[in-house]
């Protein structure tokens, strides 16, 4: 009974006097520097001592009794930090000393318990998962046992707890490291065990060189112990999945597994390396036919391993190619069209690649016709594989593109300003092969060195220089002559208002002709005078124009009458717009009352009346010419205008037609700005000899246009915008189709 009372006591002691706070009396401080509470007290030797209070970070010693010094001292922050009280300290009072020299001393003694005794635990090694046993004295008031790194077990988990003895099983979390007993007081007691616990981990039997591994073999590991492994990892991150097999681990190499590390973790988070992973890869390389590859070649490589071949990447190929097939003998894969000769390398699921050096086909010219070929005439490569070619770079960096139609013989117009020189051929694939040198001689008649690199407006003068000029006898556009000055060495050429887009300029000498085709961006207005001179309608003298005037006249155009009203003493003036047609019908927008339009007036100043035409008027004017009747107005001068906007790109490309196959379809809506007058344009490159264009309606896919349903096309075609075309157009969209040609770029001009 004594013995019962003794212990209650002493839990009441320890339950009620873990710590001592400083009341008005303790209250100890220095500058910045308070102490508020420490314990606990009772404490144990052996134990953590706790400090509380406001920037105990400056603390450098704790003092105690007799003159223990300690300088080992765990910063938990500012407000709190702890020591471990060593076994010859004695009670009394505590001294922490500052880093500014001054001295905190508690008001309240620190006295010692010595209920709690840690005598040992066994066994010293152990596996996690079996008993540990704890001896002592007060063990029954430890509430918590624990391991290294925090790995707790409360005691509702203690299979035994006694004052003398607790019995556990170590979790399989648990380390290697030092036992701690505990309470659960806001400032608990802590006994640290002497002796460090050694926890058993995954031993094998020996690390292995696992070589020449492939995804799907079974990997087996043996060892000790391997039922404390939780994950399987093949280097950093890849994880695998495992089974249990006896004593032994079982897992299936990824597709992804490369030469790396085989790590056993165990439940604990420790690392234990059971083998080191060599995959296999592919080897005793050998392809089939390496050199005159081209695009869509099947290319063979036998060897060994070829079966872990995933993908390949070819030179000049952006994204990796895989293979048609695959055995463990035999890889075969296609020749990507714009591969490029070098190394064609062979990627597998680890990571490790192998490369093999391939070639691809090149064109060979023979011979030129003829040897020496004047600037501006045509010359003929003659070789091999010359259907490979697309451009031709001739001397002094002139690059032609070509449309090749045989392997043997390729046609192509020399640029004027050529120079002799190796010619340089651009094959399909971006590959280029320089050829012998080629002989450019001058042209004999007028010719232009350079041209103009920018594009010409029109309604302006091209000044370009020529050579030969005194044999120069006419200058054309598009076959239309047009005026020139020659002074000198300068050519001075006059582009007309009407002039757009892709034109023929054309040099016609005494002894000879050559052309190029420059660009011209045509003026928004173009006006042409039809009539300009003086005609008093007076009272209704007609005015008349005949049909062969108005030949220039298109649909979308309008007409501007310039006129002055007579000065007399009349007090209106009349003018009345008709076709000639049988009956001179008025023009469909200017049918006023009785077919007049008052003018107003304003004497002796010439005035212009814009006159919006329907096609119906275009039709009638085209056919039967114009009449003005009216009173007393003067007719000065009649002009046609157009107004043609600037190129719009409705579709941007490029687009492969094929044989019929592909087409571009451009939506409603990019005609919902379009007027009759205007243009659809298709901007083409390789163009083969027998292409052919094609505009249709999505809505039905009949032709947009009659006659466009298919046509033969040699370069850059357009579709003319008529008032009929236009409200299909702005109802449906179009189709631009045909074949044998690329669609680059479709604009509405």
């Amino acid at each position: 009974m004594n013995n019962i009372k003794s212990i209650l006591f002493t839990a009441i002691i320890l339950l009620t006097g873990l710590f001592t706070a400083c009341d008005k009396d303790d209250d100890k401080s220095a500058g910045n520097t308070t102490l508020e509470v420490f314990g606990p007290s009772p404490a144990l030797r052996g134990g953590e001592l706790t400090f509380i209070g406001r920037g105990l970070d400056q603390v450098v010693k704790v003092i105690l009794p007799e003159q223990i010094v300690i300088t080992d001292i765990r910063q938990v922050n500012k407000e709190r930090i702890q020591i471990v009280i060593p076994q010859d300290a004695e009670p009394g009072f505590v001294s922490l000393e500052l880093a500014n020299g001054k001295t905190l001393v508690t008001k309240t003694k620190l006295t010692y318990t010595e209920p709690i005794v840690f005598n040992r635990f066994s066994p010293a090694i152990l596996k996690p998962g079996n008993e540990i046993t704890i001896e002592g004295d007060y063990l029954n008031l430890i509430q918590k046992v624990i391991f290294a790194d925090d790995v707790v077990v409360e005691f509702k988990a203690f299979k035994t707890w006694e004052r003398s003895k607790i019995v556990l099983d170590v979790p399989m979390t648990a380390k290697t490291g030092n036992i701690t007993l505990a309470d659960t007081a806001a400032i608990p007691i802590e006994i640290v065990s002497k002796e460090i616990l050694e926890v058993v981990l995954p031993n094998v039997h020996e690390i292995q060189n696992l070589l020449d591994k492939k995804p799907g073999d079974v990997i087996t590991i043996k060892g000790n112990d391997l039922e404390l492994v939780e994950k399987i990892r093949l280097g950093e991150k890849n994880e695998v999945e495992f089974a249990r097999q006896d004593d032994d681990l079982i897992f299936v190499l990824p597709e992804n597994a490369a030469d790396e590390p085989v790590v056993l973790i165990t439940y604990s988070g420790e690392e234990v390396i059971a083998a080191n992973l060599v995959m296999a890869m592919p080897e005793q390389l050998a392809i089939v036919k390496g050199t005159g590859i081209k695009g869509g070649d099947l290319i063979t490589i036998n060897g060994v391993n070829m079966e872990l071949i995933t993908d390949i990447r070819f030179e000049n190929v952006e994204n990796a190619i895989v293979p048609d097939s695959k055995t463990t003998a035999r890889i075969t894969v296609a020749m990507p069209e714009n591969a490029h000769s070098g190394e064609l390398t062979l990627n597998t699921g680890s990571g490790k690649t192998v490369a093999i050096m391939i070639e691809t086909l090149k064109p060979i010219v023979e011979s030129y016709d003829p040897t020496n070929v004047p600037a501006g005439q045509a010359v003929t490569l003659k070789g091999s594989d010359l259907d490979l070619v697309t451009a031709i770079t001739f001397g002094g960096d002139k690059t032609v593109d070509v449309i090749a139609t045989s392997a043997v013989e390729l046609t192509v117009t020399v640029p004027v300003d050529a120079e002799s020189g190796e010619i340089i051929l651009t094959l399909k694939n971006g590959e280029t092969v320089i050829c012998s040198s080629l002989a450019v001689e001058k042209p004999e008649c007028c010719y232009i060195p350079v041209l103009p690199e920018e594009s010409v407006n029109g309604s302006s003068v091209l000044i370009v220089e020529v050579k030969n000029g005194e044999k120069l006898t006419d200058v054309q556009l598009n076959g239309l002559s047009v005026q020139y000055i020659l002074l000198g060495d300068q050519l001075y050429i006059s582009i007309p208002a009407n002039a757009n887009g892709n034109t023929e300029l054309k040099l016609i000498s005494s002894n000879g002709e050559i052309a190029y085709m420059i660009d011209i961006i045509g003026s928004n207005i173009i006006e042409t005078t039809v009539f300009e001179g003086l005609h008093n309608l007076g009272n209704w003298v007609n005015f008349t124009l005949d049909a062969s005037a108005l030949q220039g006249l298109k649909s979308g155009m309008y007409m501007r009458v310039f006129y002055i009203t007579n000065d007399t003493n009349e007090t209106w003036w009349q003018m009345k717009l008709m076709s000639q047609q049988a009956g001179w019908p008025a023009l469909d927008n200017y049918s006023a009352p009785n077919d007049i339009m008052d003018m107003g007036y304003v004497a002796g100043t010439v005035q212009v009346l814009d006159v919006s035409l329907t096609d119906n008027d275009v039709n009638n004017l085209v056919a039967t010419g114009l009449a003005i009747g009216g009173h007393e107005v003067t007719i000065t001068k009649i002009t046609i205008v157009e107004e043609r906007s600037q190129a719009v790109v409705i579709y941007e490309g490029p687009k492969d037609v094929g044989n019929w196959a592909g087409y571009a379809e451009i939506g409603a809506d990019k005609f919902a700005g379009a007027k009759a007058g205007q243009r659809v344009v298709v901007k083409t490159s390789d163009v083969q000899a027998d292409a052919q264009g094609s505009f249709k309606s999505p809505n039905g896919w009949g032709e947009i246009a009659s006659g466009t349903e298919y046509f033969d096309i040699t370069g850059d075609f357009e579709l003319p915008v008529t008032a009929e075309t236009l409200l299909k157009l702005q109802e449906s969209g179009l189709i631009i189709g045909g074949k044998n040609y690329i669609i680059q770029s479709v604009s509405l001009k």
